[in-house]
């Protein structure tokens, strides 16, 4: 999407108080679930319906006369708590969060790649969100080194311990088999595959409660992850997760680990292959469960100045 473009110091993805929020995004919802999945631009502070207008992009991913909005607290959602914010807000909000979520660029109907990414060089990726109490949530950030080798940097509450994720083998056998094509037919062929790459799963820390700690103004999370520090860890054996591990160290022919995908013929060989600089950023998907604010990313880390912001406009509810 830009990168061919000269790119600017700092560009939004996302706003929820903007007029297009969904411009450069494709939505998703789990189907089967019409009461409990979907997404909403609602008001944080007292989860009413956002004023929005009749064209509402998010009632074509929701059934409107079935979704029921799913909050922790009883009555009118957390309107109670301290620190909401007065702002149009992004709920996404489903049992499955791998099939509930948003996306930049956007996928097509079947939830396929057409192969284009961002593209976008700037080193710091910015998230203004809001977890819904202890429910689990994902953010996935697809980035590519200066060789044209592509991972994923995936955020979660449900992760205890930084771990790493290997590709698997068929994999880099399948960029193999596109070697001698032209380059143009070789990236498509790459980039078709969204979730080729390593994944490097970080845990996200919970917020204190602001009911309960009294240092603390707003549920709300400012987060700002350095792409460029983070791709070093690509290449942290320490951090192979104990599936990838077997598989990395087990010879061609052996047993199946039980965590290897059961429907292949063949053992799931996992390979390390070191990445190098951070070059680029592919995608951004934003899973449930969550309240989305923001998405950005600009040259410079300035996530205290981002937090402080959130305080403001969660001050002006008061205690």
């Amino acid at each position: 999407m830009l990168r061919n473009a000269v790119q600017p110091s700092l560009v939004s993805l996302f706003s929820s108080t903007s007029s297009s929020p969904f411009a450069v995004f494709s939505m998703h919802v789990d189907l089967d679930l019409p009461e409990d999945s979907g997404l909403i631009l609602l008001r944080d502070h007292d989860d009413r319906r956002a004023d929005i207008p009749a064209n509402d992009a998010t009632e074509l991913q929701r059934d409107p006369r079935r979704f029921q909005l799913r909050v922790d607290a009883p009555g009118s959602g957390q309107s109670s708590m301290r620190g909401l914010l007065e702002d149009t807000v992004l709920h996404i909000q489903s049992p499955t969060i791998k099939t509930t979520f948003i996306r930049t660029p956007p996928l097509n109907e079947r939830r396929s790649s057409s192969g284009e990414v961002l593209g976008l060089e700037l080193p710091y990726l910015h998230l203004q969100f809001r977890p819904l109490g202890s429910k689990p949530f994902m953010v996935e950030v697809g980035v590519r080194d200066i060789r044209g080798k592509r991972a994923r940097i995936r955020l979660s509450n449900f992760q205890a311990q930084p771990a790493l994720y290997l590709v698997k083998a068929k994999e880099i056998v399948g960029e193999a088999s596109v070697a001698r094509q032209s380059r143009d037919i070789r990236e498509q062929a790459q980039q078709s595959r969204s979730d080729n790459g390593p994944i490097l799963h970080l845990p996200v820390a919970l917020p204190a409660d602001p009911q309960n700690e009294p240092t603390s103004f707003t549920p709300w999370l400012s987060v700002t992850l350095s792409l460029a520090k983070l791709m070093p860890h690509f290449n942290n054996p320490k951090l192979l997760a104990l599936s990838s591990a077997r598989a990395l160290a087990r010879p061609h022919g052996a047993p199946q680990d039980e965590r290897d995908d059961p429907q292949e013929s063949a053992p799931a060989r996992r390979v390390f292959e070191r990445l190098d600089r951070f070059h680029s950023i592919d995608y951004v998907a934003v899973h449930a469960n969550l309240r989305l604010r923001r998405i950005w990313c600009s040259t410079t880390h300035d996530a205290a100045t981002n937090q402080d912001e959130l305080q403001v406009f969660a001050a002006a509810l008061g205690p």
